[in-house]
């Protein structure tokens, strides 16, 4: 019986600084091949350029041991490089003196401990089934995939699904610059089921949701199923995936409404429009086009296994600016549970809530645990985008917390600045920069402390006057002196 596997949980936001996930992993594998003599940057490599660089099931092999151990073999169970080749005639390549002392099975090989480890194919069916996902355009079904490398095709499907368990979800990274968002309804209509299997829906009803987003500045995309497309949950997908002042471009579907912190820009279709210069979504509009034609050989798929359809069909689409052979070589190292160099697993734990409002209430609260948002520049071009894009975009950053222990030790007692941090209040001088411009506030000049409060208060214009002398006194920036964060 084969033992059960664990899904690849989903991957938190990243850094916007760090590079994305995805691309950390194919450089990785791409220097680990070149260390093999083979060459990654040919192109239109062939199936017979496969062939000819891996000829039987031993070469696979040899490549797996490469990429799962770059320095030499090492134990998979206490983890040490004291071990030596087994015998001829031992059941796995490799024994460990160690294990054997310890009353643990001596002998391992690079499955051991792996997603492959009650695979039943050899090397050479691995190998060609892993090129065949890996160059697929529209879409490839497990007949045809079981025709091709000569196996049956419930192996192959079980092996696809153990493939896509070893694929995490979510944002790779989040998306920093135009992003383009929308969600889509997979699946047929009702009218081409059988007469007897039909159900009394219509529409969208009954049929799973997607939401996707396409990043213009990467090309990288993020595919995610969920139970409903409201307000919460297209919240909650954005919050996680794009970085907040960011351009974010949808349709005129009213849950986009309310996107806060973003440039946000539509298009409204129900009146024939599709495109306002570089106001569209027909990137990800194709995203979903290929997703259905990914789908359609299938012949219908579970709704408890398309979220791994999706995670494939994301990450395929990610790598495709990588060649053929650097594809292949990065499924094979997820499926070995092959580590990044400065961290523990691929496959991270999702820190915050998983849908809807928990997933908000947990971003916002990761926010206002102090973590520095930066905005991007905006050029002319950005800003004359904004004309005609129904409402007016704001630019917003959550607010820092305040760590009153740390303060409280770099302040000398007896002083204003002390009482006011006691109070729980930061000092002007030491509020964070949460916008990354260099710009240094004004220092009231009627100062009865310092405030823990940035950025603009309320949003009508006040007039200078006796409000505004109390406004001052009381901490905040005059109107006067507020930074311009828009032109225009």
């Amino acid at each position: 019986m084969a033992r059960k596997k664990d899904k690849a949980q989903p991957m938190p936001p990243q850094d916007i600084n760090a590079p994305c996930v995805v691309d950390r992993m194919a450089d990785l594998i791409t220097e680990r091949l070149r260390r093999l003599g083979l060459n990654v940057d040919q192109p239109g490599y062939s199936v017979r350029d496969f062939h000819r660089d891996f000829p039987d099931g031993e070469s696979i092999v040899k490549l797996a041991e490469s990429l799962r151990w770059p320095d030499g073999a090492r134990c998979p169970r206490c983890e040490l490089k004291d071990v030596k080749e087994a015998s001829a005639g031992a059941p796995m390549p490799y024994y460990c003196k160690s294990c054997r002392q310890k009353g643990k099975t001596p002998y391992f090989s690079v499955t051991v401990g792996t997603d492959l480890e009650s695979t039943k194919l050899d090397g050479e069916k691995l190998g060609d089934l892993l090129y065949f996902i890996a160059a697929q355009h529209d879409g490839i079904s497990a007949p045809q995939l079981a025709t091709y490398v000569g196996n049956d095709k419930k192996t192959v499907l079980n092996f696809r699904h153990d493939l896509q368990d070893c694929l995490p979800g979510g944002a790779c990274h989040e998306f920093a610059g135009p992003t383009e968002l929308d969600e889509s309804y997979p699946g047929g209509s009702e009218s081409n089921r059988h007469k007897k299997d039909r159900r009394d829906v219509r529409g969208r009803q009954g049929k799973a949701i997607v939401l996707g987003a396409f990043n213009r500045a990467t090309g990288h995309v993020r595919l995610d199923m969920v139970e409903r497309a409201d307000t919460e949950t297209s919240r909650a997908f954005v919050r996680t995936t794009v970085v907040l002042g960011s351009r974010i471009f949808t349709d005129g579907y009213c849950v986009y409404r309310k996107l806060e912190g973003y440039l946000h820009e539509w298009v409204n279709h129900t009146k024939g429009e599709y495109a306002r210069g570089d106001v569209h979504i027909n990137n990800v509009e194709a995203l979903f086009d290929r997703l259905d034609r990914a789908l359609y050989p299938l012949r219908g798929v579970e709704p408890e296994r398309l979220p791994g359809y999706l995670h494939e069909i994301q990450w395929l689409r990610n790598l495709a600016d990588r060649p053929l052979l650097v594809r292949v070589g990065v499924l094979l190292a997820l499926l070995l549970g092959v580590k990044l160099p400065d961290t523990d697993s691929l496959e991270q734990e999702h820190s915050g809530a998983e849908t809807g409002a928990e997933l908000v209430e947990a971003t916002d609260e990761k926010a206002a645990e102090g973590a520095e948002v930066r905005l991007p520049d905006w050029g002319e071009d950005d800003q004359a985008g904004l004309s005609g894009a129904g409402e007016q975009p704001q630019r917003t950053a959550p607010p820092a917390a305040t760590n009153r222990a740390k303060e409280q030790r770099q302040q000398q007692p007896g002083s204003e600045q002390t009482k006011a941090t006691a109070a729980g209040e930061i000092p002007q001088d030491q509020q964070p920069n949460l916008l990354g411009w260099d710009w240094d506030p004004p220092k009231p000049a009627n100062d009865s402390g310092p405030s823990g409060r940035n950025g603009v208060k309320g949003k009508s214009q006040r007039q200078p006057g006796r409000k505004q002398t109390k406004a001052t006194a009381a901490g905040e920036i005059p109107q006067d002196q507020q930074p311009k964060l828009l032109d225009g």
